[in-house]
């Protein structure tokens, strides 16, 4: 067990592509199928999950963002958004697809994509349910990395999403 790489430690902020954002809030020793393995105990808003720290660089967990990040993602709100396509089926794979990725810059592009649609057409149910949640969790992240307040940053990134949709 001492030979397992961690990149992270406890009262780190991660973000999971299924739980979204949370805290590394203890470590603790589990055995599974006799076998002993090392788990982080990550807090995020629906309760708690078991990491193994052997599957810390996983594609579907990364450190929070920097502000640095931050701003890189917000300029692709700048960028002409990408027609989603018209065929609900498809539509759904791709945005299926982005969604079990981590990648920041990924999920701002599907914010931007939706929005864009969302002016033009309309969204189904599914469809604004996680636009809300790519928002939510944006913002949550957006808010830990710089320490603003949620109400300004929310008002910002719906300024700059209403300002690239305008075009």
């Amino acid at each position: 067990m001492s030979d397992e790489k961690t990149n992270f430690h406890v009262g780190d902020w991660i973000v999971h592509s299924r739980y979204g954002l949370g805290k590394i809030e203890g470590r603790d020793v589990k055995e599974l199928g006799g076998k002993k393995k090392n788990y982080f105990k990550v807090g995020f808003s629906g309760g708690f999950y078991w990491l193994p720290n052997s599957n810390v660089d996983a594609l579907y967990i990364r450190p929070i963002a920097s502000e640095k990040e931050v701003k890189s993602a917000l300029k692709i709100l700048k960028e002409n958004y990408e027609e989603l396509p018209k065929n609900h089926k498809d539509r759904q794979k791709q945005i299926q697809e982005c969604l079990k990725g981590v990648s920041l810059k990924d999920k701002m592009k599907l914010i931007r994509d939706l929005s864009a649609r969302k002016k033009e057409y309309s969204l189904n149910f599914k469809e604004n349910e996680i636009l809300a949640r790519l928002k939510e969790n944006f913002l949550k992240e957006w808010q830990i990395c710089c320490g603003k307040e949620m109400d300004v940053l929310e008002e910002k990134l719906e300024e700059m999403i209403h300002d690239s949709v305008a075009v």
